[in-house]
């Protein structure tokens, strides 16, 4: 029997193996998933793991079928055999265990899961660990169902959530608009109803984004606070595991639980710090400028008042729970996100995955393929054409290399100019603009702690220490080590050129190859010029952060349909501002060791029609540029040959505070939730 076996694999310890009679299906309910619903219901007995599990299977399997929520859905007969598994405990475990007979699901890079296949939504990765991530165990340990494993953006490479070749999991509100990434099939899977939590990652915002495009809650806790051993890298030393969740009282007992997991080897976890909080009466919050809050989207002017109202709204409400609102300089923080993905730290990225990208006929096939075009003059330039982020956002030209980051650095007036005209250009210059990177280290340990609730994060490791966790999470062996050594070895030119050929690897989605081979652009000598700017930079955001106790920021600023988002991506180099857009106030969130939580609060409602005729009558005055008119009635038209025309999305916020002030920020998003009236998905936001 494996370690801790996941649903089906292990066998059934009484009854002898049988299931117990058929029940009635329950009418459920989205509300009555909650930890509070469902605890009520079982100490009834108005409710049991297996009845659940009847009732909501053919929705469960609907989403994987049809909705392409899940990656790997288990059968009926596993779940309820694993139902039956927990009605066996004597009752007094199951009082024991906070989380007895609740479903849930977990993204598939997330975690391991004994016996169950991790793809990272790459088919060639596919491999079937033999342990469970600590996490996930923790979780199972308390009681947990697990369902399956989501649906999400390769190798968790974009905030749309529509990278993936196992389809675009169903937004919840309308199918035809993106769910968000790079864990959308986690916030779908909640959004819907299916499940009372899931699992997700958050590395620049994968955590938050899908929880505000699908009405749902998104705990992203403080860097390092839970194990994120198991877990396929996508930038390791910034990685988080997040939870979607109906509420946020919900989200901060399960965050609380997967952070109580033992593990006796993980070099990104951080011992707990305990910090001075303020009072939940007169905290001072801030918001960005309204430069910053660009609205626009091909919803026209009409989703661009709609969702600056909304936001107006939340503002009046956190007023209205007790905060104070004063003036914060944000531009330090834009500054900090542009570093992320405008410098060379992707190589992280790469070197999460290198042992698999180097592998195999794949990487081999793709080099000899680069070479050919080198020799024929057609190599894709990839200091232009390779952008991304596994939470891809606002970013700059690589080919601006050293000298514009160190401009930034150094105070530039034009530095911070330079993030907002990234999400100025036309989509044709959108795919030099938008080099989203990833980064090799979380906020410098050298930089001194603050009063203002930004605490230091971990130093930067070396790179044989990632290299340890990564053959831990991929299951390398102890040989690797004189490997290692022989890579150092080769010339530069022949890492970087196997590097940049990544765009040409069959195993990956085009839009991944590319974020991929932006490791290829840069040197050894460029990641510590970077590093050493990088600190300065941070440095000028934490002194503007000490001015508040916490931020006010959209979630996302825009919404957009999957039609939208193929047409931009499938072009040659892929480009993605849309993308980018979604990460404005995202990528700084890890850098800068902060914790955060996604809340509902608002809908936007659309008349698409009505939304252009008001761009025809704005173009006609001069008002709003030919390319702008013309996406607003691309999207009428779209909407009006496959459905409704008239839609209604879910508009959420943010709440950021400093490292290891979860338990304060909870209890503020908490009072904001309540405030709103606002409960998970389509009913929780029509029913108010």
């Amino acid at each position: 029997m494996l370690e801790h076996a996941p649903i089906g694999i292990a066998q059934h310890p009484a009854a002898n193996g049988k299931r117990a009679p058929p029940m009635q299906n329950p009418d459920i309910k989205q509300q009555q998933l909650g930890l509070q619903a469902l605890r009520a219901a079982y100490s009834s007995q108005n409710l049991s793991p297996s009845a659940l599990v009847r009732a909501l299977y053919p929705s469960l399997a609907s989403a994987q079928s049809s909705k392409s929520i899940f990656i790997r859905l288990f059968g009926l007969g596993e779940l309820l055999d694993a139902a039956q598994r927990l009605e066996a405990m004597p009752q007094e475990q199951r009082s024991s265990l906070p989380l007895w007979g609740v479903p849930f699901a977990v993204k598939d890079n997330v975690v391991d899961v004994a016996g169950c296949p991790t793809t990272a939504a790459c088919p060639a990765f596919s491999n079937t660990p033999t342990t469970t991530a600590p996490a996930v165990k923790a979780l199972l340990d308390a009681g947990a169902l697990l369902v399956g494993k989501t649906n999400m953006d390769q190798f968790a490479a974009g905030l749309v959530g529509t990278r993936s070749p196992y389809g675009v999991p169903a937004n919840p509100f309308d199918s035809r608009f993106v769910p968000g990434g790079s864990s959308s099939g986690s916030g779908a899977a909640v959004g819907w109803g299916l499940v009372s939590f899931a699992v997700g990652t958050d590395t620049a915002g994968s955590g938050r984004v899908p929880a505000g495009l699908c009405g749902c809650v998104g705990m992203k806790g403080t860097l390092g606070s839970v194990s994120t051993v198991g877990v396929v890298p996508a930038c390791a030393s910034l990685d988080c595991l997040t939870v979607f969740a109906q509420s946020v009282q919900d989200g901060a007992e399960l965050m609380q639980i997967m952070r109580s997991a033992s593990v006796s080897m993980d070099v990104w976890r951080r011992v707990p710090q305990q910090v001075p909080c303020p009072p939940l009466q007169g905290f001072r919050f801030a918001v960005p400028c309204p430069s910053l809050l660009e609205w626009s989207s091909p919803g026209g002017q009409q989703a661009a008042l709609a969702s600056a109202e909304q936001f107006q709204a939340a503002i009046s409400r956190m007023k209205g729970i007790g905060g104070v609102q004063v003036d914060m300089n944000f531009e330090p923080l834009m500054d900090v996100a542009s570093m992320l993905y405008g410098a060379s730290f992707v190589a992280e990225r790469y070197s999460g995955l290198r042992a698999f990208l180097e592998s195999g006929s794949g990487g081999s096939e793709a080099l000899a393929h680069a070479k050919k075009r080198k020799l024929q003059g057609s190599l894709v330039d990839t200091s232009t054409a390779a952008s991304h982020s596994d939470d891809a956002s606002d970013s700059e030209v690589a080919a601006e290399g050293v000298g514009l980051i160190a401009s930034r650095a150094n105070g530039s007036s034009s530095s911070s100019r330079l993030h907002r005209n990234a999400m100025q250009t036309s989509s044709s210059e959108a795919s030099d603009a938008d080099l989203e990177r990833g980064t090799p280290c979380s906020p410098s340990a050298a930089t001194p702690s603050n009063d203002g609730g930004v605490p230091d994060g971990p130093s930067c490791l070396a790179a044989s220490v990632g290299q340890q966790q990564q053959q831990q999470v991929q299951g390398s062996t102890a040989a690797a080590g004189e490997e290692q050594v022989q890579k150092r070895r080769r010339k530069p030119e022949e890492e970087l050129e196997k590097q940049q050929a990544l765009v040409y690897d069959s195993r990956l989605l085009p839009v991944t190859s590319h974020i991929l081979a932006g490791a290829g652009t840069f040197t050894a000598a460029d990641v510590y010029d970077h590093l050493a700017a990088f600190a300065r930079l941070r440095a000028a955001a934490v002194s503007e952060l000490q001015r508040v106790d916490c931020l006010l920021v959209p979630t996302a600023l825009a919404h957009y349909t999957v039609q939208e988002i193929a047409a931009e991506e499938s072009a040659t180099p892929p480009r993605w501002a849309s993308n980018a857009k979604l990460g404005r106030f995202t990528n700084f969130v890890n850098l800068l060791d902060m914790c955060g939580v996604a809340v509902p609060s608002g809908l936007v409602m659309l008349d698409a029609v009505a939304a252009a005729e008001e761009a025809e009558a704005a173009l006609q005055a001069g008002q709003v540029s030919a390319a702008d008119a013309a996406a607003v009635r691309e999207r009428t038209f779209h909407l009006a040959q496959t459905g409704a025309t008239r839609v209604a999305l879910p508009f959420g916020v943010t709440i950021l505070a400093g490292a290891w002030k979860d338990e304060w920020l909870a209890c503020v998003a908490q009072k904001m939730q309540e405030a709103s009236g606002l409960g998970c998905g389509p009913d929780g936001h029509l029913r108010v």
